[in-house]
């Protein structure tokens, strides 16, 4: 492994480096399978429970990006008209008057 490759740091640095990752190598996730996982000395497994259900959100539409510009200015046209209404939002998102 080369820690130094520009010669940015010290040697004392680079010694220092490589004495922590010696000393404490197996604090470091080198295998990606348990990247995002903390060790369980340290902090208990969390479950979140979870139940099956109907996704409320529809996927979206796949455009190509030349057509997005003529498909944004379709929809406004639409909803000025009246034909397609914008969709309501839950309490949270509404502006207060």
């Amino acid at each position: 492994m080369n820690l130094n490759a520009t010669k940015f740091l010290w040697p004392a640095k680079v010694n220092l480096i490589k004495w922590v990752l010696h000393t404490h190598e197996m604090a470091f996730l080198w295998d990606e399978v348990k990247i995002r996982w903390f060790h369980s000395n340290y902090f208990n497994l969390v479950v979140f429970p979870t139940i099956e259900h109907t996704p409320w959100q529809h996927k979206n539409i796949l455009l190509a990006p030349a057509l997005l510009d003529q498909v944004i200015q379709t929809i406004c046209k639409k909803i000025q008209a009246g034909v397609l209404i914008q969709p309501k939002r839950g309490p949270k998102y509404q502006e207060s008057k």
